[in-house]
């Protein structure tokens, strides 16, 4: 078991569950509290989800008791109490207004190798381990993957801009080794810290993503 209190941007940022659940697959939305004195309760702190076509498919906002009228939790946009889980490793999209704002992780530690399904289009996920890792520990599987950067890894700043693009290249058709590329064609130096988001993008079907575990 172990938890961890991770820090949002003031702005925008992702993120994505660190520990796995105690049971299942499914992590609801409500244990995800967001704490520190950066969060008001009236909806400024905000978590969105992404279909595979890059569109949001889900918007929820944080409110105190004092401000819903009636409990602390995420409510939709219809503004009635979110009854949705979210999947293990899947990467969410958040916007605070504060700094000292942070989401508690808890669960048990995985071990060994950790894959995420890539959907054919867009997707977010991130680091789902307690541990920085190097970007060039995560690798693409399937035979999806072609290897000629037809997967892809972008990371974003508070500010909501793209700050890292990474193409994924095989040694043949990189004309060195298997890796990550950065937008210049050189291995990227890049270190995805636990519980830090990524947004992915692939043109195919039969795409994992591995993550070393943490032990």
């Amino acid at each position: 078991m172990g938890y961890q209190a991770y820090p949002l941007n003031n702005g925008y940022g992702m993120t994505t569950i660190t520990f796995a659940p105690i049971s299942g697959d499914t992590i609801p939305l409500q244990s995800l509290v967001p704490t520190g004195t950066g969060v008001g309760g009236y909806g400024d702190v905000a978590i969105q989800t992404m279909d595979a076509d890059g569109n949001w498919d889900g918007e929820y906002t944080w409110y105190t008791a004092e401000n819903s009228g009636t409990v602390d939790g995420w409510f939709d946009v219809n503004f009635e109490l979110a009854e949705v889980n979210v999947n293990y490793k899947q990467g969410l999209f958040v916007q605070t207004g504060a700094d000292d704002v942070k989401i508690t992780y808890s669960g048990a530690v995985a071990t060994g190798t950790i894959e995420t399904d890539v959907p054919n289009g867009y997707s977010m996920s991130g680091n789902a381990t307690p541990v920085a890792l190097d970007i060039q520990s995560i690798k693409p599987v399937g035979a999806g993957v072609g290897g000629y950067g037809d997967v892809a890894i972008q990371t974003m700043d508070a500010d909501g801009n793209w700050d890292g693009e990474y193409t994924w290249f095989n040694a043949e058709n990189s004309g060195t080794v298997d890796g990550w590329f950065d937008t210049n064609f050189e291995l990227a130096e890049c270190t995805i810290a636990p519980g830090q988001g990524i947004f992915l993008q692939a043109n195919d079907d039969n795409v994992k993503l591995q993550y070393p575990g943490a032990l």
